[in-house]
């Protein structure tokens, strides 16, 4: 798996040197699959009047301070290492 962040001009290995593989970290909170059962991630809920009722807003917020720390990015990097 390669990183196209900024760090260095080509695709390379994610986390190795300068690398903060924040465009893995960024697309991994996109999909939200790792977040489920992640005990770094937040889950609330809102609600908003809309019309005669309610409408629910389901929030993820993520406390993860850099990609290193991210379980999924993690186990991203576990997979295509195996």
């Amino acid at each position: 798996m390669n990183c196209n962040c900024g760090a260095y001009p080509f695709p390379h290995r994610p986390l190795g040197g300068a690398c903060d593989a924040e465009g893995l970290w960024e697309q991994v909170a996109r999909e939200g699959w790792a977040c489920a059962t992640c005990g770094l991630c937040s889950r609330y809920s809102q609600q908003h009047p809309y019309g005669e009722g309610h409408a629910v807003e389901r929030l993820r917020e993520c406390r993860a301070r850099s990609a290193a720390e991210c379980p999924g990015v993690q186990a991203m990097l576990a997979e295509v290492a195996a």
